[in-house]
């Protein structure tokens, strides 16, 4: 049996990111943004990943984004 006392006290500045995917999961807007067409070339990834990407920067405070 684990209790919270077994689980380690290191605090991260973007715990709160995994909360903000699964609402946004819930409530279906990462599916809607890989819909979005985007007149792009998929090599490996789609290009609807930048943007979620793009906005998992934003929500973690990332100062420099770029493509």
């Amino acid at each position: 049996m684990t209790t919270t006392s077994d689980w380690p006290a290191a605090n991260t500045q973007h715990g709160l990111l995994v909360a903000f995917g699964e609402f946004l999961k819930q409530h279906g807007l990462i599916e809607s943004l890989k819909r979005v067409p985007i007149a792009q070339k998929t090599r490996r990834f789609p290009p609807q990943t930048k943007q979620v990407e793009f906005l998992a920067g934003i929500l973690s405070g990332m100062e420099h984004l770029e493509d």
